[in-house]
């Protein structure tokens, strides 16, 4: 049920960006991008031949779908103009859920719930699970170091300060 509505929403994103415009912008990297997707989708869909229970190839091709239709939102409506504002939004989720993360350590029990201390020290709000909130970071760095390297002089400024509270929640996150 959750991919369904999810696959229902960046399918309105996909079909109003068609719409929308005059021209569909397609370029040959798009295409290959949405296509390998699509051909994974009917690799995944095909395993339920030699699969044991043919539920699970199933279930996986609708996940697959789902980052198909997505991809092709993500062209759709992505112009190379709008790719800089892209990484900034992502950098600065990825900033936002690292901030909550640290501030659900500094103030146990009022923020985030009680503490749980099952998982030692390591962070994994709001996640829930510490190595996926440490990749979650290391990726909101890495845009970030680019940002502050190659962005507009606002955003770079911007990007190196996010760098604190990233490195700082990747570090208590104990992450490999």
């Amino acid at each position: 049920a959750d991919r369904g509505l999810l696959l229902l929403v960046v399918t309105l994103i996909a079909l109003t960006a068609v719409l929308a415009c005059d021209r569909v912008p397609v370029d040959r990297r798009g295409l290959v991008f949405v296509g390998a997707l699509a051909g994974l989708v009917a690799w995944t869909l095909a395993s339920a031949a030699w699969s044991p229970a043919a539920a699970w190839p199933v279930l996986e091709a609708e996940r697959t779908v789902v980052y198909a239709v997505a991809a092709a939102a993500l062209v759709l409506v992505v112009t190379p103009a709008r790719v800089a504002s892209l990484l900034a939004g992502v950098a600065g989720g990825a900033t936002v859920v690292a901030v909550y993360a640290l501030v659900t350590r500094l103030f146990p029990g009022r923020v985030g719930g009680a503490f749980d201390s099952s998982g030692g020290y390591q962070l994994a709000a709001p996640i829930g699970y510490w190595n996926a909130l440490g990749l979650l970071r290391a990726l909101g760095i890495v845009l970030a170091c680019g940002l502050a390297l190659r962005g507009p002089a606002a955003l770079r400024i911007a990007a190196g300060g996010t760098l604190v509270p990233l490195a700082t929640a990747l570090f208590f996150t104990f992450s490999r």
